[in-house]
Protein backbone atom coordinates (compact mmCIF):
# COMPACT_ATOMS: atom_id res chain seq x y z
CA UNK A 1 0.00 0.00 0.00
CA UNK A 2 1.28 3.46 -0.92
CA UNK A 3 0.28 6.40 1.28
CA UNK A 4 0.95 10.07 0.54
CA UNK A 5 0.88 12.60 3.37
CA UNK A 6 2.05 16.12 4.12
CA UNK A 7 4.35 16.96 7.03
CA UNK A 8 5.42 20.38 8.20
CA UNK A 9 8.51 21.40 10.18
CA UNK A 10 7.89 24.25 12.62
CA UNK A 11 10.13 26.11 15.03
CA UNK A 12 12.29 29.17 15.47
CA UNK A 13 14.87 30.26 12.94
CA UNK A 14 18.23 28.52 13.30
CA UNK A 15 17.07 25.40 15.15
CA UNK A 16 18.04 23.13 12.24
CA UNK A 17 14.78 22.33 10.46
CA UNK A 18 16.35 22.60 7.02
CA UNK A 19 19.43 20.64 8.08
CA UNK A 20 17.29 17.77 9.38
CA UNK A 21 15.34 17.58 6.12
CA UNK A 22 18.44 17.79 3.93
CA UNK A 23 20.27 15.20 6.02
CA UNK A 24 17.39 12.75 5.66
CA UNK A 25 17.33 13.48 1.93
CA UNK A 26 20.96 12.33 1.71
CA UNK A 27 22.44 15.75 1.00
CA UNK A 28 24.69 15.82 4.04
CA UNK A 29 25.25 18.78 6.36
CA UNK A 30 25.73 22.23 4.87
CA UNK A 31 27.67 24.51 7.22
CA UNK A 32 27.03 27.48 4.92
CA UNK A 33 23.27 26.99 4.64
CA UNK A 34 21.35 30.27 4.80
CA UNK A 35 18.00 30.91 6.48
CA UNK A 36 14.87 29.54 4.83
CA UNK A 37 12.74 32.19 3.15
CA UNK A 38 9.07 31.25 2.95
CA UNK A 39 8.82 27.47 2.58
CA UNK A 40 10.21 24.58 0.52
CA UNK A 41 9.48 20.87 0.50
CA UNK A 42 11.20 17.56 -0.16
CA UNK A 43 9.50 14.18 -0.56
CA UNK A 44 10.78 11.42 1.72
CA UNK A 45 9.89 7.83 0.87
CA UNK A 46 9.79 5.38 3.77
CA UNK A 47 9.19 1.67 3.28
CA UNK A 48 7.77 -0.31 6.20
CA UNK A 49 6.98 -3.98 5.54
CA UNK A 50 4.64 -4.00 2.51
CA UNK A 51 3.73 -0.32 2.87
CA UNK A 52 5.35 2.76 1.36
CA UNK A 53 4.80 6.20 2.87
CA UNK A 54 5.56 9.24 0.74
CA UNK A 55 6.00 12.11 3.14
CA UNK A 56 6.00 15.59 1.63
CA UNK A 57 8.18 17.40 4.18
CA UNK A 58 7.64 21.16 4.23
CA UNK A 59 10.44 23.32 5.58
CA UNK A 60 9.07 26.63 6.88
CA UNK A 61 10.86 29.83 7.83
CA UNK A 62 11.03 30.53 11.55
CA UNK A 63 11.49 34.29 11.34
CA UNK A 64 8.64 36.37 12.71
CA UNK A 65 8.12 38.21 9.42
CA UNK A 66 7.08 34.95 7.77
CA UNK A 67 4.69 33.74 10.48
CA UNK A 68 1.63 35.16 8.77
CA UNK A 69 2.26 32.59 6.03
CA UNK A 70 2.24 29.58 8.37
CA UNK A 71 -1.54 28.89 8.22
CA UNK A 72 -1.29 28.52 4.46
CA UNK A 73 1.39 25.84 4.77
CA UNK A 74 -0.51 23.99 7.50
CA UNK A 75 -3.36 23.17 5.13
CA UNK A 76 -3.69 19.41 4.73
CA UNK A 77 -0.83 18.57 7.10
CA UNK A 78 -0.94 15.12 8.68
CA UNK A 79 2.29 15.48 10.67
CA UNK A 80 3.79 18.44 12.52
CA UNK A 81 7.43 18.32 13.61
CA UNK A 82 8.13 20.91 16.32
CA UNK A 83 11.88 21.55 16.38
CA UNK A 84 13.97 23.35 18.99
CA UNK A 85 17.69 23.80 19.65
CA UNK A 86 18.73 22.08 22.90
CA UNK A 87 21.42 24.74 23.40
CA UNK A 88 19.01 27.71 23.19
CA UNK A 89 16.30 27.61 25.83
CA UNK A 90 14.29 30.34 24.12
CA UNK A 91 13.63 28.09 21.11
CA UNK A 92 12.19 25.45 23.43
CA UNK A 93 9.92 27.89 25.27
CA UNK A 94 8.66 29.22 21.93
CA UNK A 95 7.22 25.78 21.15
CA UNK A 96 4.19 26.88 23.18
CA UNK A 97 3.50 29.53 20.54
CA UNK A 98 3.75 26.95 17.76
CA UNK A 99 1.37 24.63 19.64
CA UNK A 100 -1.10 27.50 19.92
CA UNK A 101 -0.72 28.15 16.20
CA UNK A 102 -1.65 24.52 15.51
CA UNK A 103 -4.74 24.90 17.69
CA UNK A 104 -5.72 28.11 15.90
CA UNK A 105 -5.52 26.31 12.55
CA UNK A 106 -6.78 22.86 13.52
CA UNK A 107 -9.53 23.05 10.89
CA UNK A 108 -6.90 23.22 8.14
CA UNK A 109 -5.12 19.97 9.04
CA UNK A 110 -5.89 16.29 9.46
CA UNK A 111 -8.25 15.85 12.41
CA UNK A 112 -5.78 13.36 13.95
CA UNK A 113 -2.60 15.36 13.57
CA UNK A 114 0.56 13.43 14.43
CA UNK A 115 2.77 15.63 16.60
CA UNK A 116 6.50 14.99 17.00
CA UNK A 117 8.80 17.14 19.15
CA UNK A 118 12.47 17.24 18.13
CA UNK A 119 15.34 18.51 20.27
CA UNK A 120 18.10 19.14 17.73
CA UNK A 121 21.87 19.73 17.97
CA UNK A 122 22.83 16.98 20.42
CA UNK A 123 26.36 17.29 19.03
CA UNK A 124 26.52 20.46 21.18
CA UNK A 125 25.26 18.72 24.32
CA UNK A 126 27.96 20.34 26.48
CA UNK A 127 26.15 23.65 25.86
CA UNK A 128 22.72 22.20 26.60
CA UNK A 129 20.11 24.57 28.07
CA UNK A 130 17.15 22.20 27.74
CA UNK A 131 17.40 18.85 29.50
CA UNK A 132 16.27 15.60 27.95
CA UNK A 133 13.64 15.30 30.68
CA UNK A 134 12.22 18.76 29.92
CA UNK A 135 11.81 17.81 26.27
CA UNK A 136 10.18 14.51 27.16
CA UNK A 137 7.82 16.19 29.62
CA UNK A 138 6.72 18.82 27.10
CA UNK A 139 6.05 16.14 24.50
CA UNK A 140 4.08 14.07 27.00
CA UNK A 141 1.96 17.08 27.98
CA UNK A 142 1.00 17.58 24.34
CA UNK A 143 0.54 13.89 23.44
CA UNK A 144 3.51 13.99 21.10
CA UNK A 145 6.32 11.61 20.25
CA UNK A 146 9.77 12.86 21.27
CA UNK A 147 13.23 12.54 19.75
CA UNK A 148 16.59 14.20 20.13
CA UNK A 149 18.66 14.52 16.97
CA UNK A 150 21.87 15.84 15.52
CA UNK A 151 21.73 16.92 11.89
CA UNK A 152 25.51 17.37 11.97
CA UNK A 153 26.17 13.78 13.07
CA UNK A 154 23.09 12.29 11.39
CA UNK A 155 21.86 10.99 14.73
CA UNK A 156 18.22 10.10 15.34
CA UNK A 157 16.87 11.59 12.11
CA UNK A 158 16.01 8.39 10.24
CA UNK A 159 14.30 7.06 13.38
CA UNK A 160 12.25 10.24 13.71
CA UNK A 161 10.98 10.19 10.13
CA UNK A 162 10.30 6.47 10.33
CA UNK A 163 8.23 7.01 13.49
CA UNK A 164 6.08 9.51 11.60
CA UNK A 165 5.58 6.98 8.80
CA UNK A 166 4.64 4.26 11.28
CA UNK A 167 2.01 6.49 12.86
CA UNK A 168 0.60 7.34 9.43
CA UNK A 169 0.25 3.63 8.63
CA UNK A 170 -1.51 3.05 11.96
CA UNK A 171 -4.04 5.74 11.02
CA UNK A 172 -4.75 4.25 7.61
CA UNK A 173 -8.23 2.61 7.68
CA UNK A 174 -7.14 -0.72 6.24
CA UNK A 175 -4.52 -1.01 8.97
CA UNK A 176 -6.71 0.22 11.76
CA UNK A 177 -5.67 2.78 14.34
CA UNK A 178 -4.65 2.70 17.95
CA UNK A 179 -6.16 5.07 20.51
CA UNK A 180 -3.63 7.54 21.78
CA UNK A 181 -1.17 7.12 18.91
CA UNK A 182 -1.94 10.62 17.64
CA UNK A 183 -2.69 13.99 19.14
CA UNK A 184 -6.21 15.33 18.96
CA UNK A 185 -6.27 19.10 18.90
CA UNK A 186 -9.84 18.99 20.15
CA UNK A 187 -8.93 17.02 23.27
CA UNK A 188 -5.40 17.75 24.50
CA UNK A 189 -5.97 15.69 27.66
CA UNK A 190 -5.84 12.33 25.87
CA UNK A 191 -3.07 10.26 27.54
CA UNK A 192 0.05 9.26 25.64
CA UNK A 193 0.08 5.63 24.62
CA UNK A 194 3.49 5.49 23.06
CA UNK A 195 6.57 7.68 23.39
CA UNK A 196 9.92 7.32 21.71
CA UNK A 197 13.17 8.94 22.61
CA UNK A 198 16.53 9.03 20.94
CA UNK A 199 19.35 9.93 23.29
CA UNK A 200 22.56 11.54 22.20
CA UNK A 201 25.77 9.52 22.22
Amino acid sequence: MRIRKKAIFLGESGVGKTSIILRHDGRGFDFAHSETLGANFIVATVGIASDVVELQMWDTAGQERFRAMVPMYLRGAAVAFLVYDITVGRTFHQLKWWIEELHRNSDRMDKNLILIVIGNKTDLAKNREVTLEEGQRFASQHNALFFETSALRDHGIAETIRAAAEQIILQTPSKGSRPGSTVSLENPSIPVRKKRCCRSN
